[in-house]
């Protein structure tokens, strides 16, 4: 695994099946989507890039949030109502996405949630990443499941 600030580049690509979109995940979690890949290559995005923005729940929330990178191994979740009761250390799992995802899976963990200074209405969630990104050596891709295979790197 290459790695460079919030993304890194892995040894596999469209020759293995992988497609723009799927799932990375590291230590059974989701760390990131592909972004780029040519024939023997993929680039990884990571969920604490600030271009990440992906479809998760917080604990046992039904609601759809969208997490954002926030760079500095965070990622922020905006525009959540205070009507939601979230507490540091709830689970947030990536939402499952028909063709890449097909039950949720553990991304992150809150790790701050105050009342927004801008908007007393909504929280100011900081979410972690449920495995240490830094320490990684090998990831795993969720290959679509018409190929019904996970590809390690």
């Amino acid at each position: 695994m290459e790695k460079s600030r919030n993304e890194f580049v892995i040894n596999r690509g469209k020759n293995d099946g992988l497609v723009k979109g799927q799932f990375v995940l590291g230590d059974y979690s989701v760390i990131g989507t592909i972004t780029q890949l040519d024939s023997k290559t993929a680039r990884v995005r990571l969920i604490t890039d600030p271009a990440s923005k992906i479809t998760v729940e917080i604990a046992e929330l039904k609601a759809s949030c969208i997490m954002q990178g926030k760079a500095n191994n965070a990622a922020k979740i905006p525009l959540l109502s205070i009507k939601h009761e979230i507490k540091v250390n709830d689970v947030v799992c990536v939402r499952k996405k028909p063709g890449f995802l097909e039950v949720p899976i553990i991304t992150g963990v809150v790790v701050r949630c105050e009342k927004s200074d801008e908007n007393p209405l909504i929280w100011d969630i900081t979410v972690r990443p449920a495995c240490d990104i830094e320490r990684l050596k090998i990831v795993t891709v969720i290959i679509n499941k018409t190929t019904d295979k996970a590809l390690n790197s």
